[in-house]
């Protein structure tokens, strides 16, 4: 359950960064979630280990290097964190 706990936590937070990027491009936000992606990297499950790395890189790089935030991407990578906390953690617990 812990997992479960950190997991959904740690999306919810990163899901909301698309609003503080929201117009111009922030290197200093993009930068702070970069880290928080690479934080939640080291926290979160093996299994979803790795679609958060590919958060971060879409934050890092944006579409071909730009450092301009592309959100479709970075949605797209964290897709299967949200079937692994339906997969995992949808079932009520004792």
């Amino acid at each position: 359950m812990d997992d479960c706990l950190i997991v959904a936590a740690g999306v919810s937070s990163v899901l909301l960064a698309p609003l503080g990027l929201m117009g111009e491009d922030d290197q200093e936000t993009l930068d702070k979630l970069e880290e928080q992606l690479h934080h939640l990297q080291e926290k979160v499950p093996a299994e979803v280990a790795h679609h958060f790395a590919r958060a971060a890189e879409t934050a890092e790089s944006g579409s071909s290097g730009s450092r301009t935030f592309d959100e479709p991407a970075f949605r797209a990578a964290l897709q299967p964190v949200e079937g692994w906390l339906q997969e995992h953690c949808g079932k009520p617990y004792p």
